[in-house]
């Protein structure tokens, strides 16, 4: 069976409480989390519009940074084509018989032109020209260079061929330094006549140009392949985290220190430096965040509320359905009297639907009830009148009269078995056609069959092999009146007299927890399984017309209820076994 006709059979047979319930559910499900989606999505939509302003503002920031910077490139450039500067330096590497007053001259010289092209760069904090012997001639805010330091800026300037190269100098971290080399373009030849080097002040390029990104919490950094340009100390160590800023712009949320921070970069394809603008993400997302949060708090308490009343509104609707099933349960096990007191016991019934259900099953039950009562006057009557008139077919007086004459008559002429056979008729007669109540004590019922039994001993001598077993506590249950007699008389009838052999008819009585169970049974032809069928259903009717078996059945359920009876087993060619099934009552001596 398919997966999904399985589910559609599990629904089906679902409560109708569990599918309102889980029907609610589904639906409140799907809603919420179209709701949830949606408002993702319009907060991601304010997320985008918050980048996308601190994404305009980092670009002016950065193109106003390197367009201070391109100022330097261009000051470099006027330096190392300055003709003067030229041929100085082509002079002081090619001719080693200079005077000290040449070399003071030409120092001058160097530093009057150098001078001319700091003058007006307020970024530039100093300007160092290193000729092709090592020496240096420097103006303003003067920064002394180490050898070490000075060789790794000579060899940075060669690398470069020609291009400007950005250096931090270790000593002063806001301080960066252009670094270009000074070649001869004479002839072309671009030989080697010395290195500029150019101090910017980024820290103050960078404060005066972020636009407010660094002030209070907010940090704008920039980067380079080798650490962080800018600031000096950054409250925020990008590198620490490892981020990864491959791509050329974007933003995202980071965690520094245990605090969530708004990152967003943009990469300088002039430059190559990477510009960062670090935002506490509360301080920005704050009102958002609690937003949120409200949002879908409030969308849990909407969903419980919901659930529950919709639990609660299924409950109204099932527990009238649930009440009508278990009254309809007393129906079903035949307690009419319990079915009809639980719905007369209803203080309010309501007035839809339901309420109609129920006062229709009242009335149902009402009127089962009164059928069925009816019905049981009209059958203990009929068999009252039907027991009657078996009694007033015989002349009692005549009968006994006769009997008693008979006797006599058979004990003077000294016939025995003819005295006995009499005198066991004569008893029989009596308890047939007695008054007395219908139910009698055990005792006398055996004593009934045994008179019966031993005018059968005359008729068929050895062939009839009869024993009883009744334990004397069981003496005293009553039974209704002619119950074992009819069921001995059924099994001489059809067990012995088709049998040549001897056939062994027993009676025993035995205690069944707090009720008696009577059995008859004999060793005769047994019966099919078809008409065993038709006994025990009541459907086979005798052909004598003696008290037959459904005449016990009927009497032992109007007297004791349903739950007793009689039930017949038998076999082909083993024998029939007849048990019947009364409650252990006793008759209460008054005193």
């Amino acid at each position: 069976m398919p997966v999904t006709s399985k589910l559609r059979r599990l629904y089906a047979d679902m409560k109708i409480k569990h599918k309102l319930v889980l029907s609610t559910t589904f639906i409140l499900i799907v809603y919420f989390s179209f709701t949830f989606l949606a408002q993702q999505w319009a907060f991601s939509i304010y997320d985008e519009e918050i980048y996308d302003k601190t994404s305009q503002v980092l670009n002016m920031t950065s193109a106003s940074i390197e367009n201070e910077l391109h100022k330097t490139l261009d000051v470099t450039f006027n330096v190392i084509a300055d003709n003067q500067i030229q041929q100085y330096l082509m002079r002081i590497k090619n001719d080693d018989t200079l005077s000290s007053y040449d070399e003071l001259y030409i120092d001058q010289k160097m530093t009057h032109q150098l001078i001319y092209y700091a003058a007006n760069q307020k970024n530039v904090r100093s300007m160092t020209l290193i000729n092709s012997k090592g020496e240096e001639y420097a103006v303003g805010n003067r920064v002394r260079l180490s050898e070490a330091k000075k060789r790794e800026i000579i060899q940075t300037g060669r690398d470069a061929s020609g291009s400007t190269r950005w250096m931090y100098h270790n000593q002063t971290q806001n301080t960066l330094m252009a670094v270009r080399e000074i070649r001869s373009y004479t002839n072309l030849e671009f030989e080697h006549l010395g290195t500029l080097v150019v101090f910017v002040d980024i820290d103050r390029i960078a404060r005066e140009l972020s636009y407010g990104m660094g002030d209070g919490q907010n940090e704008f950094l920039i980067l380079n392949e080798e650490g962080t340009l800018f600031p000096a100390e950054p409250l925020v160590d990008i590198y620490a985290n490892q981020l990864d800023f491959a791509a050329k712009q974007g933003y995202r949320i980071e965690e520094f220190g245990g605090q969530s921070y708004f990152v967003t970069h943009i990469h300088s394809q002039i430059t190559g430096w990477t510009y960062v603008n670090v935002t506490p993400f509360n301080q920005v997302f704050e009102k958002i965040t609690l937003l949120k949060q409200l949002v879908f708090a409030a969308l849990i308490l909407i969903f419980i509320i919901i659930i529950m009343g919709g639990m609660r509104f299924a409950r109204s609707i099932v527990r009238p359905i649930d009440n009508l099933i278990e009254k309809m349960k007393h129906l079903q096990k035949g307690n009419f009297e319990k079915a009809e007191a639980s719905a007369m016991n209803d203080a309010y019934v309501q007035k839809d639907e339901f309420g109609l259900l129920h006062r229709n099953f009242r009335m149902m039950t009402q009127r089962i009830n009164e059928l069925i009562r009816d019905n049981y006057k009209k059958q203990i009557s009929i068999r009252e009148t039907e027991f009657k008139a078996l009694q007033a077919q015989i002349n009692p007086h005549f009968l006994y009269n006769t009997l008693e004459s008979i006797n006599w008559l058979a004990k003077t002429n000294k016939q025995t078995q003819i005295s006995h056979m009499v005198e066991s008729l004569g008893y029989l007669l009596r308890n047939a056609i007695s008054q007395r109540e219908p139910l009698i004590p055990l005792k006398e019922e055996v004593q009934l069959v045994q008179h019966y039994i031993t005018i059968q001993k005359y008729r068929f001598e050895e062939r009839l092999d009869f024993h009883m077993d009744i334990p004397a506590a069981l003496e005293q249950v009553l039974i209704p009146r002619l119950t074992l007699q009819p069921l001995l008389e059924n099994a001489i009838q059809y067990a012995l007299e088709p049998m040549i052999e001897p056939c062994r008819i027993t009676l025993c009585a035995e205690r069944a927890g707090e009720n008696v169970l009577l059995t008859v049974a004999d060793n005769g032809p047994g019966m099919e399984p078809a008409l065993l069928d038709k006994v025990n259903r009541g459907e086979h009717r005798s052909e004598g017309k003696g008290i037959g078996l459904m005449n016990i059945k009927e009497r032992i359920d109007i007297t004791f209820g349903e739950p007793y009876g009689v039930h017949v087993d038998s076999k082909s060619g083993q024998g029939t076994q007849v048990q019947i099934y009364l409650p252990m009552e006793v008759r209460q001596e008054h005193v």
